[in-house]
């Protein structure tokens, strides 16, 4: 997971497996010792390092702005599933 809030961190930590990152760098850095099968994403990072990570996994992006035009963008930009927040462990599972 790359920058993801507390609450957001809780719920899905409440049924998945995670190793936080605070930076794509330590991500990907993760990622060659983890085998993750999804990546999910703050979009609170930026679209450079968000753009890093979608390379080859399935990536849930988690969005607080959920303007039409945003939601478009990530998935035209490769991400998998778009989640609004606050998210709840129920809405992951």
């Amino acid at each position: 997971m790359l920058r993801i809030g507390t609450l957001e961190r809780i719920a899905l930590g409440s049924v998945l497996e995670t190793k936080p990152t605070q930076s794509a760098e330590a991500a990907l850095k993760t990622l060659r010792e983890f085998p993750a099968d999804v990546l999910v994403a703050d979009t609170s990072t930026t679209d450079f390092e968000t753009m890093a990570l979608l390379q080859g996994l399935s990536v849930i992006c988690l969005l607080a702005e959920s303007s039409p035009e945003r939601v478009r963008g990530m998935i035209k930009a490769g991400v998998d599933h778009v989640m609004i927040k606050p998210i709840s462990a129920a809405a992951v599972s």
